[in-house]
């Protein structure tokens, strides 16, 4: 995986461990009820919100 984003490739990742994402994605895009209810950097996730990890992040938005 890391390697392919090394050669500037698009990778999709779908994942629940969030911690994982945090690591490798450069972009993410929060899915609830099979919406995206956010989408971008993590410093762009964190624009607006309390928390600070995307775990927290997540649950912020996802408890709206």
């Amino acid at each position: 995986m890391v390697e392919h984003t090394r050669r500037n490739r698009t990778l999709f990742f779908s994942t629940h461990v969030l911690e994982v994402a945090e690591r490798l994605c450069d972009r993410v895009a929060i899915i609830n009820k099979g919406r995206i209810i956010a989408c971008g950097t993590l410093d762009e996730l964190r624009s607006g919100q309390t928390g600070e990890t995307l775990e927290s992040i997540f649950l912020e938005l996802t408890e709206k």
